[in-house]
């Protein structure tokens, strides 16, 4: 296992949503499951910034 530490939610933010990014872009097809409330807020609204093909995930 692998700790990364990050100076700020942001970086956080980004790194999360890059990992999210590039399994999606890496398969035919994702089923993401997303959790709910504030604390994964961030992470969301970096990974909708991104340029992604959302037909393949479900």
């Amino acid at each position: 296992m692998e700790f990364i530490v990050f100076p700020n939610l942001d970086d956080v933010a980004d790194h999360a949503a890059e990992l999210v990014a590039a399994e999606i872009t890496a398969h035919d097809h994702v089923v993401l499951g997303l959790a709910g409330g504030s604390t994964p807020r961030a992470t969301y609204q970096a990974l909708a910034s991104r340029d992604l093909n959302w037909a393949t995930t479900s």
